[in-house]
């Protein structure tokens, strides 16, 4: 069951490398801006692409990012909560469209399983309920990995309040496709609060909710 544990590697000074066997080279990953430390999860099929946890000046508990070996550049893919932190276990599509892995609690044992593709994060259990998946009895609270095709997720969950494993099997293209759209709810009232580090979560009727974080300034320059 994923545990604050995995954030053990995730100190200034720990760095990823990319070792090239044809001729028997090392070389650091680059960090991100900002950064002191970066964690190598996932490689694509071809070895051209790797997929990064780093810390930046944006992301102190850490984001996710990928750098690809052809042109040396890195694609940041941000973080979907800025209070949590990725862990070490994560996957990458064959093209790089989609990652997969799961954010956690620096101070305790809550973790949600997310997949990143070119719309954005989404919650990987919330996704996966659109889709048609009966989740009955499951909380898929880590996103461990991805076939290349990204027709297979895998990770574990609790199931009936038992840790257990799981592979979702999808359409081909669901995770690279999958876009939530926000809607309205019928009733405006609002049913609940809850706050979770620095994020707010607001609760309105038919299990709508908002999740709400003060921007960064890397998300203003976005916007901008």
């Amino acid at each position: 069951h994923p545990t604050q544990t995995h954030f053990a590697w995730a100190v200034p000074g720990n760095r990823a490398f990319r070792y090239t066997h044809a001729n028997a080279t090392t070389a650091f990953l680059p960090l991100l801006p900002g950064g002191t430390w970066n964690g190598a999860l996932a490689v694509t099929s071809d070895g051209n692409q790797t997929l990064l946890a780093a810390d930046s000046q944006f992301a102190s508990r850490g984001e996710l990012a990928v750098h690809h070996a052809v042109n040396g550049q890195i694609r940041r893919l941000g973080t979907p909560n800025s209070a949590w932190g990725p862990t070490n276990f994560g996957g990458i599509t064959a093209d790089g469209a989609v990652a997969v892995t799961y954010f956690g609690s620096p101070t305790s044992n809550r973790s949600y399983a997310y997949f990143r593709n070119a719309h954005g994060w989404f919650h990987l259990h919330s996704a996966l309920a659109a889709g048609g998946v009966n989740l009955a009895d499951w909380k898929l609270d880590g996103a461990l990995g991805v076939s290349p095709d990204g027709r297979l997720v895998f990770g574990s969950g609790l199931h009936r309040g038992v840790n257990e494993g799981f592979v979702a099997e999808l359409p081909a293209g669901f995770l690279a496709n999958f876009n939530a759209l926000p809607r309205s709810a019928a009733g405006q009232t609002i049913v609940g609060t809850w706050r979770v580090g620095d994020a707010v979560l607001l609760f309105l009727p038919e299990g709508i909710y908002y999740q709400m974080e003060t921007a960064s300034a890397e998300d203003i320059a976005q916007c901008a």
